[in-house]
């Protein structure tokens, strides 16, 4: 039920131009995820045009939403839509265009509304080439499908899960308290080796390559608050894959060395060993644990 429990989505709204700015080509990635939706106010002034034109653009040529103006009018490409763009008279005449989960809505400046099935455009910027583009501007909703914090339910699922494991291994612990004749434990020597292999290899083995892309990861999230993959996905989450990440960044901000990186994970390797052999195995085969 956990990984299926309602969460609060966040999201942020981009606007282009900024306020008090003209409108002037500008990047913005919003990658590798589309936005959620798309509006775009275009004054019919730009819409007509001697020669052809790009009046908008949210991405290089093919890719993203482009509004064109030429001798014949306006039209929009963006991926399988291609729609005309209506202008109309009169200096606050403003064609509008919005993308979202429905769909595209064009209302031209003649007030007639169009409607399309299509994806919401990919944004990789904003460019015109309109020489004065006043009263031309764009925003874009942008929600990332990690980018939540949990509700109320899922805190207490969380909780239980929590309670649940606490509870788990006391019953273990209750388990190897019962009185039972005692025996020397001639098998120590194996709980010795195991950690002994354990401690050793943090301080022998090599480097690799995941080592440093797990540092860096995890110091680019104690820096930012981002569990992002700073390598990859134009630094996009990996979630559910982040815990250790998370884990790992607060250590980052003491030290780099990678015996102290590595500690979490010994301690933890040790602990489940004793975990398995003296209660789970203890639990399953109590004649022979």
């Amino acid at each position: 039920m956990l990984p299926t429990a309602p969460v609060l989505t966040e999201s942020v709204t981009l606007s282009w131009p900024a306020a008090g700015q003209p409108a002037r080509s500008t990047t913005a990635l919003v990658v590798p995820y589309r936005p959620a939706e798309l509006t775009a106010q275009i004054p019919c002034s730009a819409l007509t045009a001697g020669e052809p034109r790009t009046v908008l653009a949210t991405g290089p040529e093919g890719d993203g939403m482009t509004v064109t103006a030429g001798p014949g009018g306006a039209v929009l490409r963006a991926d399988d839509v291609e729609l005309p763009v209506a202008g109309g008279p009169g200096p606050q005449c403003t064609a509008v265009l919005h993308a979202g989960p429905g769909g595209w809505t064009i209302t031209g400046g003649d007030g007639i509304t169009v409607r399309a099935a299509g994806p919401v455009p990919q944004v990789f910027g904003f460019r015109t080439e309109l020489p004065a583009a006043g009263g031309l501007s764009a925003s874009v909703r942008v929600v990332t499908p990690f980018a939540t914090s949990p509700t109320a339910v899922k805190l207490v699922l969380v909780a239980l899960q929590v309670v649940a494991v606490l509870a788990a291994l006391w019953l273990l612990g209750c388990r190897l308290r019962r009185p039972r004749r005692p025996r020397p434990d001639r098998l120590w020597w194996i709980d010795a080796a195991v950690v002994g292999v354990l401690a050793g290899w943090a301080v022998i083995g090599p480097l690799a390559v995941d080592d440093g892309w797990a540092t860096t990861i995890a110091r680019n999230l104690a820096a930012t608050g981002e569990a992002g993959n700073y390598y990859r996905w134009w630094n996009a989450p990996e979630v559910p894959f982040a815990l250790s990440q998370q884990l790992l960044a607060p250590l980052t901000e003491i030290s780099l060395a990678p015996l102290w990186l590595r500690l979490p994970s010994t301690v933890l390797a040790v602990a489940t060993w004793f975990v398995l052999t003296r209660g789970v195995l203890a639990a399953a085969l109590p004649g022979s644990a």
